[in-house]
């Protein structure tokens, strides 16, 4: 039965009201921009650009996009990857470029008709691919969706965008709280002395430390993936040292017990071992049975001689991202194996000092947790506000 939309309410085609940018730069620099952005560099759920790349440093990327438009990044859609640009610049090719084709779709809506439920639904359902599934721009053109009047459009847009603008503060507020915590762990690392170093492969070697790194396609296929069940642990679902899961993919029971060398016990560390590989999350209890992503290594401190802890707070300093990016395997996306992470050496003092360092952390940790959980309670409230305002009949007028 099609759905009762309010007076003054339509239905429409995404592809009606919203035109695919084709715009193409053979020669980047010369044409005046400097920054290109992969999908490595948009955040899942935040439609803010934070990362980029420097065209100068090299870049094969072609695809323009412009200050107000809007990208979509179409691999893996699953990721919820959407971004509204606020600079020009190039994009990877797995990054569909939007704007608004006339004013019966204002652009500011725009944003966050992608971000919708119902858009990332019809994405994810019309991939095709089983390890690196793709969405394609006439099926994306395809999606129906109701469309309030202008003036409604408006009124959504303002509550939305300030919305967005008190996420951006408690993100702000995360941020300066993270910078003072990585401070402080530098501070703390650099008194160790050498006397305390133990290279990683004889805490292997020792049975101090287990190595696991997560499923290949092979073995767990996009197809697999389920909007509930038991999280999958991705690069994008570590944020500030902890384990952030937002609408991330998950997998059946079934699949689960499948995957059981996968799972996570809690103190186990990940790490990401693609892109970012300063990422480095430790599991908490309820993340008991929880699967770590084919782009994540595991990390299992097996004796008392490594507490997970100190392990964990070890691997977040720069001198420990300093030797994973040196010993990473390839330039333009860094990647880690076992073997390379075999290399590192970490300072390693006895338990109780160990302990001592780990509680001190913790306190810092439980500050900068609850203005985490704020900014995570925030970005939720927003999700359910747009879901709910641009359904008709919970919409303001």
């Amino acid at each position: 039965m099609p759905e009762k939309l309010k007076q003054g309410w339509t239905r429409v085609a995404f592809g009606d009201v919203v035109q695919l940018c084709r715009e193409r730069s053979g020669a980047p620099l010369d044409d005046g921009f400097d920054r290109y952005v992969g999908l490595e560099h948009l955040e899942p759920g935040d439609l803010k650009i934070r990362r980029w790349g420097n065209i100068a440093d090299g870049t094969t990327f072609t695809n323009v996009f412009r200050t107000g438009q809007v990208l979509f990044g179409k691999r893996r859609a699953y990721q919820r990857k959407v971004a509204l640009a606020d600079f020009e610049g190039v994009c990877s090719g797995d990054i569909y470029v939007f704007k608004t084709k006339n004013e019966t779709l204002l652009s500011e809506l725009l944003p966050f008709i992608c971000q919708s439920d119902g858009f990332f639904n019809h994405a994810i359902g019309t991939s095709a691919g089983s390890l690196s599934p793709r969405t394609n721009w006439e099926s994306l053109a395809s999606y129906e969706f109701a469309l309030p009047p202008p003036e409604e459009q408006r009124l959504i847009a303002e509550v939305l965008l300030a919305h967005l603008e008190t996420r951006k503060g408690f993100q702000n507020a995360v941020r300066c709280a993270e910078r003072l915590r990585m401070s402080l762990l530098r501070w703390h690392f650099s008194d160790c002395g050498s006397e305390c170093l133990v290279a990683l492969r004889s805490l292997v070697d020792n049975g101090d430390v287990e190595l696991k790194t997560g499923p290949f396609g092979t073995v767990l296929a996009a197809k697999e993936y389920q909007t509930s069940g038991w999280p999958i642990v991705n690069p994008t679902d570590m944020k500030s040292g902890r384990i952030c899961h937002e609408g991330g993919p998950c997998v059946d029971d079934a699949t689960a017990n499948r995957l059981d060398v996968y799972r996570l016990r809690e103190g186990d560390i990940l790490l990401a071992r693609k892109a970012d590989l300063s990422k480095a999350v430790l599991a908490a209890t309820e993340h008991t049975g929880w699967i770590g992503g084919s782009d994540t290594i595991r990390l299992r401190c097996t004796s008392s001689k490594v507490l997970p802890g100190y392990l964990h707070l070890a691997l977040q300093t720069d001198g420990a991202a300093r030797m994973l990016y040196s010993y990473a395997h390839g330039t333009v996306m860094p990647g880690l194996n076992e073997k390379a992470l075999y290399r590192i050496s970490i300072n390693l003092p006895d338990g109780p000092e160990q302990q001592a360092v780990v509680d001190h952390f913790r306190l810092i940790e439980a500050r900068e947790r609850e203005l985490l959980e704020r900014e995570v309670a925030c970005a939720v409230l927003g999700r359910v506000a747009s879901e709910q305002l641009l359904t008709p009949e919970r919409s303001l007028m």
